[in-house]
């Protein structure tokens, strides 16, 4: 009985294990050139895009530019400065399901009158 319970338990450990890896992107300065000065910062914000493989089949594509969206509507601004992004590659072994998120970070900013984004 012993033995069954441990292998019951090796079995299940097993299956219900899942590795994630976080992956630096890269760090931009701008979403859209920014002229001095022309801009008030709004604060921090963060936008993330997944994708989903099941069966090795990929749904659709982590989209970079829909996260940028994501964090500059998050403050109701108009581009990102100081950006960061990584990625997050999610496998789990019950099922062969991966997921890969792509994370954008950085300050929200806001065009003035007349600014490069306007």
């Amino acid at each position: 009985m012993k033995k069954w319970f441990l292998l019951m338990s090796l079995v299940a450990g097993y299956l219900l294990t899942a590795c994630s890896v976080t992956m630096p992107g890269g760090i931009l300065d701008a979403t859209q050139p920014a002229d001095n000065g022309q801009y008030q910062i709004l604060g921090e914000a963060s936008g993330q895009s997944k994708s989903t493989f099941v069966f090795g089949i990929q749904s659709s594509k982590p989209d970079f530019h829909a996260a940028i969206s994501q964090a500059v509507a998050s403050l109701n601004g108009d581009a990102l400065i100081n950006v960061r992004w990584y990625s997050t590659t999610n496998n789990w072994v019950i099922l062969p399901v991966t997921t890969i998120t792509v994370t954008v970070e950085g300050d929200v900013i806001k065009y003035q009158n007349g600014g490069a984004g306007q």
